[in-house]
């Protein structure tokens, strides 16, 4: 799939003058900054530059999204590990690398793509088919960290309202994690990045318009995108593959200026860990309630989630339930050149941990744009987001487009 990108690239600077081609070039800059200083207080010093391009040739059509960064904050400061340098001081992303195309009345995208299933906002019930790129925690948008995958996928429209597609995964990728010594590495899953091609998994995905009501149905057999570190009997760290089952169903239905969101999830044969290392397996439960409203220019969100396990035990390594609540207001400004937003997300299990984020966007004009995140971390030592209670940060970018 690489050589696939690497061709795709090199049709792109061979049609540039093409009429029908997009090409939007781009680079900026990032900066962190730690809220509470100290002698390191840097946590990111980046300058990018990324491409997105369209184009289409005879009856095929196809899109790239990719972009190269450079982090200097390794350069200047002493206070992260040589492994975290080695993995994240240059990083190269892609996005979307496909072609899509119509055939058999149906419509077919091959290469690197992301999948979004469900409704929630920035949470992930049924949204299982790609992994996510966790280096940066969870202080983005969770389309910003979905890991595109060499998948093919198939559309195909059944009457006016409803559709059916099938994808095929061509590699196993796991979700990514900082390597110990990075600003959000201290994780059970330190380092975690483990790519293995030629595992196939397979999802399916009905949608339709049933009662003024969006609904869809998923199903998903594939591999658990978390890999657990086990011991062989000669002391070897093995990092298993293992397979589950997924099933489940989301709605959206439109009242006035409300929109209610569910979603739920059944997980059949999932692995956890117990106590002693060993893997278990298990059923899972989950389930999403969300609640919108909008008026005028403003756009309250509240969501609930939590999931249970068949035949939980003591000593396995996972909770029993699991709930967690978010809210968050948006509001545009100036006729859309600016837009904030305030989320709040509160995870109950392990004492407690709490993210508050504000997030502004102002588009200067057409090519140029500027963000800012505050961020901060608060809750139980034991909690997955009080854990990192000491990292409040201030995060500032620069986008210009060519």
């Amino acid at each position: 799939m690489r050589r696939l990108i690497i061709g795709a690239l090199a049709m792109c600077f061979m049609s540039v003058a093409s009429a029908k081609a997009y090409i939007e070039p781009r680079v900026g800059a990032r900066v962190g900054y730690h809220l509470s200083g100290g002698d390191d207080p840097f946590t990111v010093q980046q300058l990018f530059a990324g491409l997105k391009y369209e184009n289409e040739f005879e009856q095929v059509e196809f899109k790239l999204d990719t972009e190269f960064s450079h982090d200097f904050v390794y350069d200047s400061q002493n206070n992260y590990s040589t492994q975290a340098e080695d993995d994240l001081e240059d990083y190269w992303k892609v996005d979307d690398a496909y072609f899509s195309f119509e055939l058999f009345d149906a419509y077919w995208t091959l290469g690197y793509q992301k999948v979004v299933w469900g409704e929630a906002d920035d949470l992930r019930v049924v949204d299982v088919v790609n992994p996510l790129d966790l280096r940066d925690f969870v202080l983005f948008d969770v389309d910003e960290y979905r890991v595109a995958l060499p998948m093919l996928k198939v559309e195909q429209y059944i009457g006016d309202e409803s559709n059916l597609s099938f994808l095929t995964v061509f590699q196993y990728q796991s979700n990514r994690y900082a390597p110990a010594g990075a600003e959000f590495g201290d994780t059970a899953f330190s380092g975690l990045d483990e790519r293995k091609a030629g595992h196939l998994e397979f999802g399916i995905r009905f949608n339709t318009y049933w009662m003024e009501t969006d609904v869809s149905l998923y199903s998903f057999y594939g591999y658990e995108d978390d890999l657990f570190s086990i011991p062989d009997s000669a002391g070897n760290i093995q990092k298993p593959l293992n397979r589950f089952k997924m099933f489940g169903l989301s709605t959206s239905k439109a009242i006035d200026n409300w929109v209610i969101r569910t979603e739920w999830l059944y997980e059949d044969d999932l692995k956890v860990m117990d106590s002693s290392a060993n893997l278990v397996a298990v059923n899972k439960y989950q389930g999403l309630l969300g609640l919108d409203y909008r008026y005028r220019d403003w756009t309250a969100t509240f969501q609930y989630t939590d999931r249970r396990y068949d035949d939980w035990q003591q000593t396995l390594t996972v909770t029993h339930t699991d709930p967690t609540i978010t809210f968050s207001l948006e509001r545009e400004y100036l006729s859309g050149r600016l837009s904030s937003r305030l989320a709040i997300t509160y995870m109950d299990v392990s004492g407690g941990g709490r993210l508050d984020q504000l997030k502004l966007t102002y588009k200067y004009n057409a090519k140029t744009k500027f963000n800012l995140n505050l961020d901060s971390l608060s809750g139980n030592q034991n909690n997955l987001l009080g854990h990192f209670r000491e990292q409040d940060r201030v995060w500032l970018a620069l986008t210009y487009y060519l």
